[in-house]
């Protein structure tokens, strides 16, 4: 891709901190500005002894990722961009904006948001290749993708080159006959809009009751895997009370206000952090 768009890639020096300073100090800042103001946030685990119950941000997460990501770029976009800052005597916006006016917009290194550079900025599985089988398609990630060309017989049994797309995992891409075709996934409405960390983490709370009915080893079953996001769906929505069972073998009910607690959000249920979605935005 760098070939292609013309890019020179620099890695930042080994041992030599002050390469990566300015992007460290936005690191700094968003932790200090954004992080540490949310609800839920670590800093009262820095001193435990003086942590108390109704402090302890094991009860108090409240964030999903889809929330804090669109939260996240409103601060990034809409209120650090507007501050004015310290080294610059204007806001980040602002200096931008002079930029662009003294020097040009300089179109001819602009790299055009295509189809193309989409393709090519798209991640690959761990072998970046998928078998096309006549019955099922092709297997990316655990799910199971189709396109109609997969009707054909020549390629059957064909090992091609795929890709899916990291925020909605109901697609993936498979090069067949020297083009990308767009494949649809089995369980498209139960996958449609998640994305590639939260798919992860929904396969390992999957899992992890499967193996609490006694499965020793699991494999990934779609339509077993959709019963099971659609029946914890419905009980949400219905306002009952869900049972999630933890990795210490313990098991705990949850209901906060009008939210029931969705825990295919949380990092690790190890942990022992719960998430909360609003029933009306389910």
């Amino acid at each position: 891709m760098l070939s292609r768009y013309f890019i020179t890639k620099k890695e930042r020096p080994a041992g030599q901190s002050h390469f990566g300073s300015v992007i460290e100090r936005l690191f700094g800042t968003t932790t200090t500005e954004l992080l540490n103001q949310l609800r839920g946030n670590t800093q009262a685990s820095k001193t435990p002894r003086q942590m108390t119950r109704e402090v302890d941000p094991a009860h108090l997460a409240v964030w999903t990722l889809e929330r804090f990501s669109a939260r996240l770029s409103q601060y990034a976009y809409e209120i650090y961009d507007q501050l004015e800052h310290p080294a610059l005597g204007q806001s980040p916006r602002e200096a931008f904006a002079q930029g662009m006016h003294l020097a040009g917009v300089r179109l001819h290194r602009l790299i055009p948001y295509s189809e193309d550079f989409l393709m090519l900025t798209r991640p690959t599985t761990r072998t970046g290749q998928a078998k096309i089988f006549p019955s099922r398609g092709i297997t990316v990630n655990g799910l199971h993708y189709w396109h109609e060309q997969m009707r054909s017989p020549q390629v059957w049994g064909k090992t091609v080159p795929v890709r899916y797309e990291p925020y909605d995992m109901g697609v993936a891409f498979a090069f067949i006959e020297g083009q990308w075709l767009e494949c649809i996934a089995d369980e498209y409405a139960q996958v449609h809009g998640r994305s590639e960390r939260e798919w992860s983490l929904i396969l390992g709370e999957w899992r992890e009751q499967q193996r609490q009915h006694g499965k020793k080893r699991v494999t990934v079953n779609a339509p077993l895997l959709a019963h099971f996001l659609q029946s914890n769906m419905e009980n949400i929505l219905s306002g009952g009370k869900t049972t999630f069972y933890r990795a210490d073998n313990t098991c705990s009910v949850y209901t906060v206000g009008g939210c029931q607690l969705w825990p295919f959000h949380c990092h690790k249920l190890s942990l022992k952090a719960v998430m909360v979605m609003d029933v009306a935005k389910a």
